[in-house]
């Protein structure tokens, strides 16, 4: 499986510039209905490149990607130059309250094991494995506009395809740009 989390930056200070504008109420629901526009935008695009919507957390979106391992890849491939994309078109949304979103996009891949337990009425789905591990610590490494790809990640991806950074004293990757081929 692949995974990429999509973490919106500054939501705090941006959550408390619409609520001082316009009030609790309408400013929570304008933040809300410019977040949903947002957000619908970018994982409209994932979605079309065959990425699924696995939980949303907070000001984040983990969207995953199943795959075969003799096809990932391929598949890493695709979710870097979708992340990619993404970053181009959506980098920087200007809010109601002149503020701007700013994304960063973590990339891992491996196992994980999706877990399900409820009944008909309720059902829950819990997410556990090294990747989901990793996509979360390199999301940490990320920066506004970057996209970082997971240790896992970097091993199992085609290398030719991007142009990449080191971090110093880690063994995940920023990613750069995307070479054509």
């Amino acid at each position: 499986m692949v995974n990429a989390e999509i973490s919106i930056l500054g939501f705090t200070s941006l959550s408390e510039d619409y609520i001082w504008k316009s009030g609790l109420e309408r400013g929570t629901d304008e933040l809300v209905e410019d977040l949903n526009h947002y957000l619908c935008d970018i994982l409209e695009d994932m979605l079309t490149l065959g990425g699924d919507v696995l939980k949303f957390a907070g000001d984040a979106v983990l969207v995953l990607w199943r795959t075969s391992p003799s096809e990932m890849a391929k598949t890493i491939s695709l979710v870097v130059h979708c992340s990619w994309q993404i970053q181009k078109k959506y980098w920087r949304r200007d809010m109601r309250v002149g503020q701007k979103f700013h994304l960063k996009i973590a990339i891992s891949a491996g196992s994980m094991h999706l877990l399900s337990f409820g009944d008909e009425r309720r059902r829950h789905l819990c997410v556990v494995g090294k990747a989901l591990e990793e996509v979360t610590e390199a999301e940490k490494l990320a920066n506004a506009d970057e996209i970082v790809l997971s240790a896992s990640c970097w091993e199992l991806c085609e290398k030719h395809r991007l142009r990449t950074r080191h971090i110093e004293g880690k063994t995940a990757v920023k990613v750069g740009g995307w070479n054509s081929i």
